[in-house]
């Protein structure tokens, strides 16, 4: 009996493995992936020699690679080129057959027809690439090659998903159609749901940070790489010339036929973008050049998903379809999470994007004719590791902002700034990410914005260093400046509109002759990171509704007084009767 349960057991422990196998999503032989890269090959170099010599880079002034920048960590720095689609990509026996299909089939009417492809895409489409059911959480498990710290990260990872879409997640979960998490020795998965389980490569030391695991994460989800649109060549220049034609295959756009774009714009920020220079003969020549100059350190980051790269999964998985219509200032739109409030580009925040995103060293600046600076905490003195600001500029009306960074530039160098960095971003499309400066050279340029409107971020998530230094203007000053409120909305507005100063600018404002002003405001909320307003070169502080006083306590207004405050209780002297009473009668807005 002993005999017959132990072979049963055995047999059992087989047919196990045996399922698990059956059913994992099998990698495409070695083969077939290299004849997959080749007819790729072959459609690059018809379309190159015949039509676009220009992507040559012939006519492309490069610039040579800063030899004081690290080279920048990512995916292409661990794998094996030769055993991935597209440096990271794996492709299951059914995709590849496809797409082998396809392209044969492409080439073929690419001989008749140079004007095929005209259309923009970037998020996988079906039948070759198959998306996640969003209606149930999509299972996973770790293998036990991942250690416990990098399950940790790829937690994070998985929350960054969640937190900005309707995609959940469940550890363990009970779906067949499901994720592995493990070390293949390399960085590396799946585009789209293949069936069964399929792995995500996550190799422990090389793989195992936070951007690295959200970009395979996105491919599991969908997302191509961004450099793989069918309008890069609008955004980015390819220097073949650099690039071994056994690497081309890497670079050239993918099929109309394989992913769409939803109509959103080419953004140089995604997470799932390469680097400026991936797969170089020479290394220190890009292999990719911004056709914007100033967007060439951006390419290549790895902190996180961008807030474009949230937005197609939102779209190519219908998140915010149980919506109802909300409008959403500054490109921002409906947060599937929570339909009340918006999802706010980078630098914005409030329900509906209508405030500068909270910091504890950022500020809201109205300018004028009249330069004020900006800098990095304690510049120039070295800033703390973890120092986050954001500043928002406003012009008035019909003007523009300048802004020129001056004196003395040193942030972490590297060949992508995604840890120590100054990003500018000049309207007027917020979704985009910025142009991002680090290093030590002072970018010698006056950058305007688009609109009235200019956000610039300052990050020292990485090594400290001395900082920067600005100074911002308009080309117009703004006439009269009046606290006007209508039922409490245009206070907000108002108030956004006003030069929030802080202390290393102060001097340089430009003070006009006060006018007595003391109607009303009742402005609801504070500006994010503020405590006293300039408008115009008049002091304004906001107490209890009125245009006397402003401090901050927690989100909202507040006298933060209760009887206890000297210098509240000595403007209350300041004010008459009738004003005071106008005061302590408004009704509270923050209700």
């Amino acid at each position: 009996m002993k005999q017959i349960i132990i072979v049963l057991q055995i047999f059992i422990c087989f047919f196990s493995i045996y399922s698990v196998e059956n059913y994992r999503t099998q990698k495409v032989s070695q083969r077939t992936l290299d004849n997959i890269k080749q007819l790729i090959t072959l459609k690059a170099q018809r379309q190159i020699e015949n039509i676009d010599n220009a992507l040559l880079a012939d006519q492309i002034v490069l610039q040579r690679r800063n030899p004081e920048a690290k080279r920048h960590h990512n995916e292409l720095s661990i794998n094996n080129p030769d055993a991935y689609y597209q440096g990271d990509i794996d492709l299951s026996e059914k995709q590849a057959e496809m797409l082998s299909k396809h392209l044969k089939s492409e080439i073929v009417l690419k001989e008749k027809d140079d004007e095929i492809i005209r259309q923009k895409r970037s998020v996988g489409l079906e039948p070759f690439y198959v998306r996640w059911d969003h209606r149930r959480p999509i299972s996973y498990e770790f293998a036990k090659t991942i250690p416990l710290e990098t399950r940790a990260k790829i937690r994070a990872a998985l929350a960054m998903w969640e937190e900005r879409t309707c995609i959940r997640f469940q550890e363990n979960g009970p779906n067949v159609d499901r994720i592995e998490f493990f070390d293949g020795g390399g960085c590396s998965s799946f585009v789209g749901r293949t069936g069964g389980t399929q792995g995500i490569s996550i190799s422990t030391p090389g793989c195992d940070i936070i951007g690295i695991i959200s970009h395979e994460i996105g491919h599991t989800l969908g997302i191509f790489h961004e450099q793989a649109r069918l309008d890069q060549k609008n955004h980015i220049f390819i220097n073949y010339n650099n690039i071994p034609l056994s690497r081309w295959n890497n670079f050239f756009p993918i099929s109309q036929h394989e992913a769409d774009v939803f109509n959103l714009p080419y953004d140089t920020g995604s997470v799932m973008h390469y680097g400026p220079y991936g797969f170089a003969t020479d290394p220190y020549v890009p292999t990719i050049t911004t056709r914007n100059k100033f967007q060439q350190y951006t390419i290549g980051q790895r902190e996180g998903p961008s807030f474009l790269d949230y937005a197609a999964i939102n779209i190519a998985y219908r998140c915010t379809e149980h919506c109802a219509n909300i409008y959403c200032y500054h490109n921002g739109y409906p947060n599937p999470n929570n339909c009340a409030k918006c999802l706010c580009p980078d630098g914005f925040a409030g329900s509906t994007c209508q405030f500068v995103q909270y910091t504890p060293c950022g500020a809201l600046i109205k300018a004028s004719k009249m330069p004020v600076t900006i800098s990095s905490p304690n510049y120039p003195n070295s800033f703390n590791v973890g120092d986050h600001c954001i500043w928002l500029i406003t012009a008035p009306p019909g003007g523009i902002v300048n802004f020129q960074f001056i004196e003395q530039f040193q942030l972490q160098c590297e060949d992508t700034c995604d840890k120590s960095y100054v990003e500018v971003k000049t309207g007027a499309d917020f979704r985009l990410t910025g142009y991002r400066f680090c290093c030590t050279k002072t970018p010698h340029h006056i950058f305007q914005s688009i609109a009235n409107e200019m956000i610039v971020i300052f990050r020292g998530f990485g090594d400290a260093g001395n900082g920067f230094k600005a100074k911002v203007w308009s080309n117009i000053d703004d006439q009269i400046v009046y606290a006007n409120v209508v039922n409490g909305q245009n206070g907000v507005d108002h108030v956004l509109k006003s030069v929030v100063v802080v202390e290393n600018v102060f001097e340089h404002v430009n003070v006009h002759q006060t006018t007595e002003e003391k109607r009303a405001c009742a402005f609801n909320v504070c500006p994010y990171g503020t405590n006293f307003l300039i408008n115009n070169g008049e002091f304004h502080i906001l107490w209890k509704g009125c245009c006397v006083g402003l401090f901050q306590s927690g989100d909202m207004c507040s006298a933060l007084d209760d009887g206890e405050n000297p210098f509240l209780k000595f403007l209350e002297t300041l004010l008459s009767v009738r004003d005071i009473q106008r005061s302590r009668n408004l009704p509270d807005m923050t209700k």
